[in-house]
C-alpha cells in the first residue's frame, strides 16, 4: 500500500517537473502528459499533443529525478512515427548512459504531404520506481 501511494506522488511529481514544457501560444499547441501507475509500480507517460495547426520540426525534453524512476521503453506512436518523428532509440539512449533526460524529437522538413497536423499520442514512456520508494 505505501509503495501505491508513492507512486502515485512520485507521478504527479513527474508532472509537475515536466510542466514547464507545455508549448505554445494561446490557442496554440499544448503538449501533454499522462501518467498511469500500473499494479506492478511501473509508471506509463504518454505524452501527446492538442491543438496541434500543423508541425514538421519540434524537440520535446523530458526530464526525471533518475535517482527514483528508470526509464525502460519508449514506444513511439505509429501514426508519427510513419510521418517523420525521430528520436534517440532505446539502443542509443542506454548506450549514453543518459538516464534522467530523454529527447522526444521531431525532424521532418521533407514530408511531402505537409505538416503533422493530428493531435493525440506522440510517444508512451514507461518507468520503473526505484525499490523502497
Amino acid at each position: 500500500m505505501k509503495r501505491r501511494i508513492f507512486c502515485a506522488v512520485m507521478t504527479v511529481v513527474l508532472v509537475l517537473t515536466m510542466l514547464p514544457v507545455v508549448v505554445g501560444a494561446e490557442g496554440g499547441p499544448e503538449i501533454t502528459f499522462d501518467p498511469v501507475v500500473a499494479e506492478d509500480g511501473t509508471v506509463e507517460v504518454t505524452v501527446g499533443i492538442a491543438n496541434n495547426p500543423g508541425l514538421v520540426t519540434a524537440t520535446i525534453p523530458v526530464t526525471w529525478d533518475k535517482n527514483v524512476l528508470t526509464l525502460t521503453d519508449v514506444e513511439a506512436s505509429t501514426a508519427v512515427f510513419a510521418t517523420g518523428f525521430c528520436g534517440m532509440t532505446m539502443e542509443e539512449y542506454e548506450a549514453n548512459g543518459t538516464q534522467g533526460v530523454y529527447y522526444l524529437a521531431w525532424d521532418n522538413d521533407t514530408r511531402k504531404d505537409g505538416n503533422f497536423t493530428g493531435d493525440g499520442a506522440l510517444a508512451v514512456m514507461t518507468f520503473d520506481v526505484a525499490e523502497g520508494k
